[in-house]
């Protein structure tokens, strides 16, 4: 690949105003032309207590509820997905946590990053799913944001302002896709999530375009729902997952304590994601092994539970996923 430049980090937007319980645009701010490899979103939660009490498990990523990104082209990379989910995510791809600070009802900035990721470091060939911007005009990227409720089970009289930051990694200059031509658009999505005290399947989608990388899976008490990644981590809900098709599995009695053992020595982390199991179809550093649905029949995501469990005991489900570039209108 001669005359390729090495990525740079670029941080120039910084300090972006979030819109509490409300929408935020950021995709005005991106440039069209270089290649992503990745970015942060780095949220700074400035709180200032008032009779504020009762911190909620992981509330500073259960803040951010939601991360939609659509390009020009129609391509969708980031399907209104959570931002706890995609920290999760971010895990796996990491190898390590990122950052988050320890939330407490006094006055403080706290800080969370949640990395997205277009290029796969896991591949052999990250850049297969880069986000190749020179292919588009524009870009809507919008996250939406809850409120002091999302932190504390006792707001009092407390507020918070949320600023966001965005690290990039990109490519110096405009993408050269004849020296590095992109094999898929990469998406995150995810599926409705489901009550596990009344449903234990999740139907996955398929099309013709869309082949899959991998599944993330949580489990979690005390969850809402309809809402997406909520409720209390637990490892007692799901005992055996099954992924299965027209022609038989893809994953045959996964067993979810020992398959969540195996995330953590195969990302080599330093323990286990509690409530969270990563199923990985590009083991072998190939795109390409990922499981193709336009040949599959339906998809779908099957477990026991491991004891009855009681209501809004929720599974959710994030898929990886990257699919045919589109040509635009």
């Amino acid at each position: 690949m001669a005359g390729r430049t090495p990525p740079i980090r670029d941080t120039r937007i910084r300090g972006i105003p979030v819109n509490l319980n409300g929408k935020t645009q950021l995709g005005h701010l991106l440039h069209m032309g270089p290649g992503i490899y990745d970015l942060s979103l780095v949220f700074n939660v400035t709180l200032t207590v008032g009779a504020t009490s009762g911190v909620i498990q992981e509330g500073l990523l259960k803040l951010i509820k939601q991360i939609y990104m659509k390009t020009d082209a129609g391509d969708t990379p980031l399907d209104n997905v959570s931002g706890r989910a995609m920290y999760k995510c971010a895990i796996a791809k990491a190898k390590c946590t990122p950052m988050i600070d320890t939330l407490a009802a006094a006055n403080a900035t706290y800080r969370v990053e949640i990395p997205i990721y277009f290029a796969d470091p896991l591949l052999l060939r990250p850049e297969d799913t880069i986000l190749d911007t020179n292919r588009y005009q524009s870009v809507q990227f919008e996250i939406l944001c809850g409120g002091i409720a999302d932190l504390f089970t006792t707001p009092g009289t407390g507020t918070i302002v949320v600023t966001v930051d965005m690290p990039i990694t990109r490519s110096k200059t405009r993408w050269n896709s004849a020296e590095a031509s992109v094999a898929g658009v990469v998406e995150y999505s995810q599926r409705n999530p489901v009550d596990a005290s009344v449903t234990t399947e999740i139907k996955l989608e398929n099309a013709p375009d869309l082949t899959l990388k991998r599944i993330y899976m949580h489990a979690a008490t005390a969850g809402a729902s309809g809402q997406q990644w909520s409720g209390t981590n637990s490892d007692a809900l799901v005992d055996v997952v099954n992924l299965t098709d027209s022609d038989g599995d893809w994953v045959q009695d996964g067993i979810w304590l020992e398959t969540q053992a195996m995330n953590k020595r195969e990302y080599s982390l330093e323990s286990n994601v509690s409530g969270v199991n990563v199923f990985d179809f590009v083991k072998d550093g190939s795109i390409k092994s990922g499981i193709y649905t336009g040949s599959t029949g339906e998809l779908v995501l099957g477990w026991t539970n491991q004891s009855a469990p009681a209501a809004l005991s929720m599974v959710s489900v994030l898929t990886e996923s990257y699919r045919t570039p589109r040509l635009g209108a």
